[in-house]
């Protein structure tokens, strides 16, 4: 089945966005739809709610000044007069939230939110930087963990689900309603794919506005030349031959990896996060939750199997596994 995300920038700005929704409804494509909520009205959320849009994601990065702080000062009020808009129209709605250093103080607050608004569920990604950024943003590989553990609390206690994106395997609970709708498809990458990488290139590309292909958004520009266009070449071409695709298709890994069993799982990790901080496509990703056992052998499906400090890869019947948020382990 083909499923076809909508995103930006931000769609709702498009004069043609409806006749694109159109466009896709026509085909029983079932749509997944972002928007920063800013442009949210009464006329267009109506709009929206008359699709069979599979989720729509509303990008939120905190409450009040935690989100401000990446998305610009009076955005939170703009983003959260849109949520009150749309919540009662569209009742498959996920937060898509972006981790920072000072997201902590706010992740409680984030859950209560949601709960407020009947959200089910909270899209979790953390914010990539260069590694040399002046102003480092991003959560350091040694906080991540305490921070999940944040998460884990928050969504106990206000009954939000979480789902962790571009992270590598992390024994933490699935995320059923963002998984297991049954038109998205988004979220089920190949379970026993064994090869090192995600879902960019092997069952996911973008078409940016200009009709330029690429693997992965959160990639450099330099990884998205102009010549593999789809208003120059037929998408199949460039879904078999561009560059632009198999960059991270064709990925050789690394020995950490290779020697990993959970590399089924979580393919090595986030590729773009681990460019960024590396300088390497093939590298361990940086917040790999397992550098710290040595490369990890499961035990079967079924058997208990302790580590030292605790710790069961499956810890839950619904195991999720992370190639970019995608598949699962049932």
């Amino acid at each position: 089945m083909i499923q076809i995300t909508v995103t930006g920038g931000e769609p709702l700005i498009r004069k043609d966005i409806f006749e694109i929704l159109d466009f896709i409804a026509e085909r029983q494509f079932g749509p997944r739809f972002f928007t920063n909520g800013t442009s949210l009205t009464e006329e267009n959320a109506n709009r929206l709610s008359s699709y069979a849009i599979s989720h729509l994601f509303l990008s939120l990065d905190g409450v009040g000044p935690t989100n401000d702080l990446l998305r610009g000062t009076g955005t939170y009020d703009r983003i959260t007069r849109g949520l009150q808009i749309i919540a009662p129209k569209v009742h498959n709605i996920t937060l898509s939230t972006t981790l920072h250093r000072y997201s902590r103080e706010a992740v409680f607050d984030l859950f209560a939110l949601a709960e407020e608004y009947g959200v089910r569920s909270i899209l979790i990604r953390p914010l990539f930087q260069y590694r040399d950024h002046q102003t480092p943003m991003s959560i350091a590989p040694h906080d991540l963990d305490s921070l999940l553990d944040t998460l884990e609390a928050a969504s106990t206690k206000h009954e939000i689900e979480y789902q962790l994106n571009k992270l590598p395997f992390r024994p933490v609970k699935k995320a059923v309603h963002i998984h297991d709708h049954p038109r998205d498809v988004h979220f089920s990458y190949f379970s026993q794919h064994n090869a090192f990488g995600c879902v960019g290139g092997n069952s996911v590309v973008g078409i940016k506005a200009n009709g330029v292909i690429i693997t992965c958004g959160f990639l450099p520009h330099k990884y998205a030349t102009g010549d593999n266009n789809v208003l120059k070449r037929s998408f199949i071409d460039l879904w078999n031959r561009s560059e632009n695709v198999t960059i991270l298709r064709d990925l050789t890994g690394n020995e950490t990896c290779r020697n990993c069993s959970l590399l089924r799982l979580c393919g090595g990790g986030c590729r773009a996060n681990t460019l960024l901080r590396t300088g390497d496509l093939n590298a361990v990703d940086p917040y790999c939750f397992w550098q710290t056992h040595g490369p990890v052998q499961l035990a079967p499906r079924g058997e208990a199997r302790q580590y030292s400090d605790g710790i069961d890869p499956y810890m839950s019947e619904r195991a999720i596994i992370t190639k970019c948020g995608s598949g699962s382990e049932l």
